[in-house]
């Protein structure tokens, strides 16, 4: 090949400037600050409107851990069996 004159040439790379190393990790950082954002933003959200739901449903504001999600509605069998419980320990302590 050499005797034909072909011989290897290797193209000439481009350099870039150093500043192009930090544009994806400036991404990554944006990524999550945006996640976190919306994340405060939609706790905000729905606390407000599980407010809302307890002032409607005439309930107290110590009623929000029986509220599911999930089922959009507030669980009266575990909130009945905690009252029982509290009540329970009462009578317990009047007792003795």
């Amino acid at each position: 090949m050499i005797d034909l004159g072909i011989t290897p040439t290797l193209p000439k790379l481009k350099s870039y400037s150093a500043v192009l190393e930090f544009v994806p990790p400036a991404f990554i950082v944006a990524a999550f600050l945006v996640i976190w954002i919306q994340q405060k933003v939609e706790s905000r959200i729905e606390r407000r409107e599980l407010a809302l739901r307890i002032k409607k449903e005439g309930g107290s504001i110590n009623m929000a851990k029986y509220f599911k999600k999930a089922a959009d509605k507030f669980d009266k069998l575990e909130y009945l069996s905690d009252l029982y419980k509290l009540i329970r320990e009462n009578l317990d302590e009047i007792n003795s």
